[in-house]
């Protein structure tokens, strides 16, 4: 049987963002600091660069701050690569120790299609 669904985002394992991090090769930084963005310096508890990014995004709490100019200074596709990553660990770790696996996962940019088996 197969189902959607559309799920909103929200960085707040901060572990499985290090690991998602870690398995594309994405500098990260955690603990108090401050990055600078186009506008100035902002205070955030984790930050990372991606790739062809001109600036940082940074991680306060539960808000997400990044400066992209639109794409100019660092295409979304990119910040969705690492999002879908970020999905595809959560719902593998929220899966562990259940009947459910997942069986079946493909990135396509601007959403992932996962497919997974009950072994119930």
């Amino acid at each position: 049987m197969s189902h959607t669904v559309t799920m909103k985002v929200e960085l707040q394992n901060r572990d499985l963002l290090k690991q998602a991090c870690a398995e594309m090769n994405i500098k990260f930084r955690e603990g108090a600091h401050q990055v600078t963005l186009y506008q100035g310096k902002v205070s955030c508890d984790f930050s990372f660069q991606l790739p062809n990014w001109n600036y940082p995004i940074a991680l306060q709490g539960d808000q997400v701050k990044y400066d992209n100019y639109e794409g100019k200074w660092g295409r979304m596709e990119e910040f969705e690569k690492l999002q879908n990553k970020y999905c595809e660990l959560v719902v593998r770790d929220q899966m562990d120790g259940t009947s459910f696996s997942l069986s079946d996962y493909e990135d396509e940019g601007d959403e992932i299609v996962m497919e997974y088996t009950d072994y119930s």
